[in-house]
Formats: structure tokens, C-alpha cells, sequence
């Protein structure tokens, strides 16, 4: 997350080009948790995982809106 931050404060400094690199690191990094959140909801039950999704989802909406 901090990653995220630090590019999305460089792209308000330098324009969309550090915003499109922290959406580019976030889709990154979601492909390598997607694995890990599939385990973990075969293992926990159903609401664990839809609260990780909420999670993940607004933070991705909050990056793309900055």
C-alpha cells in the first residue's frame, strides 16, 4: 500500500503518468493475491471473503478516482 501511495503522490506531481503506473502496480499485485484470497475462501467462510473483496474493490476505485 505504501508503494501505491508513493506513486500516486508522483503522478500528482508529474501528471497521469504516476496514477497509471499505480493502477499498473495495483492490477500487479492483485494478480498475486487473487491465488491467496481463492485459498482463503475455500478455507474460511463466505463473508471473509467478500469483505477482502469490498476491500480490494473500493481501494481500487479510489486509485482509479485520483
Amino acid at each position: 500500500m505504501y508503494w501505491l501511495f508513493l506513486f500516486w503522490r508522483r503522478g500528482k506531481k508529474s501528471g497521469q503518468a504516476g496514477c497509471s503506473a499505480a493502477i499498473q502496480l495495483q492490477l500487479s499485485l492483485l494478480e498475486l493475491l487473487l491465488p491467496a484470497v481463492l485459498t482463503v475462501r475455500r478455507r474460511q467462510n463466505e463473508s471473509f471473503f467478500g469483505f477482502v473483496q469490498a476491500i480490494l474493490v473500493i481501494h481500487a476505485a479510489f486509485v482509479t478516482i485520483r
